[in-house]
């Protein structure tokens, strides 16, 4: 196979053969790590971490360079454009994952410049895949409709003016909104599912939503709620597990600026599949309310909990 990868890189590359069979080996190594690479998205960006990123660019930058000045002296004609075609998918390929990174540290730090980082790479990314000369590098429209969505949500606020709001957050696949929504959140790490709780572990997340100045919540409803707390199916574990699984603890809390910092329980020791719960009572009037899930993992294992939720109602001038 060596042999097989060196040949192709010597007649596709030429003059930069060699530094792109080095960059084709840094991505065989990374997906050759100590653990398995199933595929996935959270894998990908977990193998190809941001070291990885770098070293296949500079080497990409590396081979360009090599190019340009081979093509100088006369060469391949085709050669210029097998190595645009494949910086520019490099060059996509490590955005997008540049952008993920900063989504995952983003969530341990809180910077906002992450942010930015996360919006820039998506912004590049998409002009490149949407330039006419680069309609084969990923599968359009899908790949364009996945970045804007992703803008999306970077500009996305919790703040509602007078009328009717929603908000929904399904949190398998990467956290789904979690990280950039979330006013805060402690214990729970984000998991093939949804967010998870290893093994003896206590996790709090809290979201804040509120309303435009001038304005005040009238109603609101929290919905789609699936909370796990001792259910061995629901948890992806086995059956026998289910007396530790019943030392677990999950609930649900509101509070609001009418109510000043207490939080009042709305569930507490409950499986939540798609459940729903009026909170109008705890919110009606508030300029502000938040909403809190807690839970604790007794079990050995890590388990699945927080899946996801959704919050709609009606927001009104403030009386």
């Amino acid at each position: 196979m060596d042999e097989l990868v060196r040949e192709y890189c010597d007649l596709a590359f030429g003059p930069a053969a060699g530094t792109m069979l080095r960059y084709y080996k840094l991505l065989e190594t990374a997906i050759a790590g100590p653990t398995p690479y199933y595929g996935g998205t959270g894998e990908t960006v977990r193998v190809f971490g941001p070291e990885v990123i770098d070293q296949a660019r500079k080497l990409m930058d590396q081979a360009v360079v090599e190019v340009d000045e081979a093509e100088s002296i006369g060469t391949d004609a085709d050669l210029r454009t097998r190595i645009e075609w494949v910086a520019k998918a490099e060059r996509v390929a490590g955005l997008h994952l540049g952008a993920q990174h900063a989504y995952i540290e983003y969530g341990r730090s809180r910077d906002p410049k992450l942010l930015e980082k996360m919006r820039a790479n998506y912004e590049q990314e998409l002009a490149i895949l949407e330039h006419p000369d680069n309609e084969y590098i990923a599968e359009m429209p899908k790949a364009r409709d996945e970045i804007n969505q992703k803008l999306k949500v970077l500009q996305e606020r919790l703040v509602y003016g007078p009328g009717r709001f929603s908000y929904s957050d399904y949190m398998a696949y990467n956290g789904g909104k979690s990280v950039l929504h979330a006013k805060s959140m402690e214990g729970f790490h984000i998991g093939t599912w949804g967010l998870e709780l290893a093994s003896k572990v206590k996790g709090r997340a809290v979201w804040r939503f509120a309303a435009e100045e001038g304005a005040e919540f009238s109603a609101a409803k929290l919905t789609g709620v699936n909370f796990s707390y001792a259910e061995a199916d629901v948890m992806k574990q086995k059956q026998d597990d289910a007396e530790t699984y019943a030392r677990n603890v999950n609930g649900i809390s509101v509070r609001s600026s009418t109510g000043g910092d207490t939080f009042v329980t709305i569930s507490r020791q409950a499986n939540l599949s798609s459940a729903e719960f009026d909170i109008t009572e705890q919110i009606a009037g508030a300029e502000w309310f938040e909403v809190c899930f807690t839970a604790a993992n007794a079990s050995p294992n890590v388990i699945c909990s927080l899946i996801g939720f959704g919050v709609k109602g009606e927001v009104r001038p403030q009386r």
